[in-house]
């Protein structure tokens, strides 16, 4: 598994994928400025106004309050950048311990309900809002669900599977797809976890369900393209 993590991924940051895709969100806004260098530069210049300040927060938040919009109007984007991945990460885990403990006290044990509630919580009052939609928009790629059968009362994996998805937001791309794969909750939800190889004695294939997926979806895609985005043809 490793060995095809590596052969079909590209070492590539995900701040700099941040960067990148809020340099277009300020270029629609007139406030871009382009950059001839080779190396990604984050946004730059002078402070937004008001409506673009709005525009850039409910783009990079889960939306703005009028207090964000007026600190991010006297101030910039890049600094705004720059504190939000200096925020610290509150593990959703941590609200699942503290819950745990009051409900075991009713006899009681965590469940979805709990993990909701912090992750509301963290949407709507936490600090690191570009860390929360980033790590939301990875669980929206990297999907696993308590719809599963398998998955409805692994409450607290699943919190640890979301956490380690916030955790490696501002990462590198090869390690958050290294972490994906060999997390548990993945293992459980897309049938890898205990995969064994073929065996032509017994007939035993291999699990492909996984191997697909992480092709498919989550990097090359259906169809492997040619630098220009042309399909690549042939043997």
């Amino acid at each position: 598994m490793n060995n095809t993590i590596r052969q079909t991924t590209a070492r590539r940051g995900l701040r700099t994928a941040w960067a990148l895709a809020l340099v277009a969100v300020l270029a629609a806004c007139g406030a871009g400025k382009e950059d001839d260098t080779s190396q990604p530069q984050q946004p730059t210049g002078p402070a937004p106004t008001r409506a673009e300040a709005a525009r850039f927060l409910a783009q990079a938040t889960y939306g703005p309050t009028d207090a964000s919009i007026n600190a991010l109007a006297q101030s910039n984007y890049s600094a705004w950048l720059d504190t939000q991945f200096n925020q610290p990460q509150l593990p959703h885990r941590t609200h699942l311990a503290r819950r745990a403990d009051e409900l075991g006290a009713n006899m009681q044990t965590v469940s979805q309900t709990q993990f909701r509630e912090s992750y509301w919580a963290q949407a709507l009052t936490g600090p690191d809002q570009l860390r929360q939609r980033a790590a939301f928009a990875l669980s929206q790629v990297f999907v696993i669900s308590f719809v599963d059968g398998n998955l409805a009362n692994q409450t607290r994996g699943v919190t640890a599977y979301y956490d380690m998805l916030a955790e490696k937001s501002f990462g590198n791309f090869r390690d958050l797809l290294e972490s994906v794969s060999l997390h548990p909750m993945m293992g459980t939800y897309l049938t890898s976890l205990r995969n064994q190889k073929e065996d032509t004695t017994t007939g035993r294939v291999p699990d492909e369900n996984y191997a697909r997926e992480i092709m498919q979806l989550f990097t090359i895609g259906l169809y492997e393209l040619n630098n220009d985005g042309t399909y690549r043809g042939g043997t």
